[in-house]
């Protein structure tokens, strides 16, 4: 069963450096995005075109994470703290983008 990961903040970051090697990952059937969280639906949606069982959120909730294993918080620098804590209280394990 793959491991079920959220991406909170699909922008730039998520989408030049994680967006293929992640891609490489739920082809081989290891990991599933089943949570894209970004308050710019333009960006979650040129996520969503490559993962499209990810279902959308605008911000970072208990209800986004129900079931997510491993959260990658790639938004801004300035909400790490906060969407680090958040996921972690929500139970999931967490790799956040430069800390």
């Amino acid at each position: 069963m793959p491991l079920h990961i959220a991406i909170v903040g699909c922008g730039a970051v998520a989408q030049r450096l994680y967006r293929q090697p992640i891609q490489r990952l739920e082809k081989r059937g290891v990991i599933r995005v089943v949570a894209l969280v970004d308050p710019v639906v333009e960006h979650a949606d040129a996520l969503r075109r490559y993962f499209p069982r990810a279902r959308h959120r605008v911000q970072l909730d208990p209800a986004a994470l129900d079931g997510v294993a491993l959260t990658l918080i790639l938004s801004p620098a300035h909400l790490h703290c906060s969407h680090t804590l958040d996921a972690l209280q929500a139970g999931s394990h967490v790799l956040c983008e430069k800390p």
